[in-house]
């Protein structure tokens, strides 16, 4: 079914939004460290994480028994096999390599089944939709056709486009956290549509682990329009502020230091008071 935008919104019109350029503008703040988020999580083991700053989350970053580096690279070397299959329109080297992003990524094994059931359909199924989730073209009037389109699969696109983050629970988690930050102290009372990013549910280990932030949209298991339209929008705005401090100094890699942030962060939501949800 058709998304949550009746009218055509592409990156240069969300950009110029009042709601958005005030958050933007407030939330350089974070990314620069002058304004500090001072929040700590333990998991179900026993392990805790603190971050001063956003900074702090991208300097401990690891997944999978990776580092940051070792994960950019691991990714780089995932991201070319899948590009050079879609030029050399190979497509079970492409499906090959989209398994092992699955796998590395830990996504629900009914994602690594989709993908399997696809085939060599594979390649110019998410090819088309890498086409309409590009951060460049994008239009939010249209990427709710994008299917399919869950935390497992914009794994996938990340490794297909060229600046569009992954956007899984901990990093919608840790965006929404921020947006309701912001929503507080400016005093909205609910979150602005243009701002409402859709919370993904927990397809870790830890399947209790609520990260759903209250007041934005929630996105069901399988996956919706939703996701696509965040996913998009997130594009845009870790675009925007990866622009600045430290992690503007990254120049390529600026915006995935970013969203590394993002998860180290988000592995539950930063304490800030309750919003009522957006009309939607």
């Amino acid at each position: 079914m058709p998304g949550r935008f009746s009218d055509s919104l592409k990156r240069e019109d969300y950009l110029k939004d009042k709601e958005v350029r005030a958050f933007l503008d407030w939330a350089k703040s974070l990314v620069t460290g002058e304004l500090r988020l001072d929040h700590r999580w333990t998991d179900g083991h026993g392990h805790s994480e603190e971050f001063g700053t956003l900074l702090d989350g991208y300097h401990s970053y690891e997944w999978g028994g990776m580092s940051y580096t070792k994960t950019v690279e691991h990714l780089g070397k995932l991201s070319r096999r899948m590009r050079d299959a879609g030029v050399e329109n190979e497509p079970r080297a492409f499906h090959t390599a989209a398994v092992e992003v699955l796998k590395w990524g830990r996504a629900s094994p009914d994602n690594v089944q989709r993908l399997e059931s696809l085939g060599e359909e594979a390649l110019p199924l998410l090819r088309l939709n890498a086409r309409l989730l590009d951060p460049a073209k994008a239009d939010l009037f249209r990427v709710w056709a994008v299917h399919p389109m869950n935390s497992g699969f914009s794994k996938i696109y990340s490794l297909m486009l060229e600046s569009f983050p992954i956007y899984d629970s901990r990093v919608a988690c840790a965006l929404g956290s921020l947006v309701r930050w912001f929503c507080h102290e400016e005093g909205h009372p609910a979150v602005p549509k243009l701002l409402d990013f859709g919370m993904p549910p927990n397809r870790g280990g830890q399947k209790k682990k609520d990260r759903a932030v209250p007041g934005f949209a929630k996105i069901g298991y399988g996956g919706t329009s939703v996701h696509a339209e965040s996913n998009v929008m997130a594009a845009w705005v870790l675009g925007e502020l990866s622009k600045h401090g430290e992690f503007g100094k990254l120049r390529d890699q600026r915006q995935f230091a970013l969203q590394s942030a993002m998860f180290m962060v988000g592995y539950e939501p930063l304490a800030t008071p309750k919003l009522t949800a957006s009309s939607r």
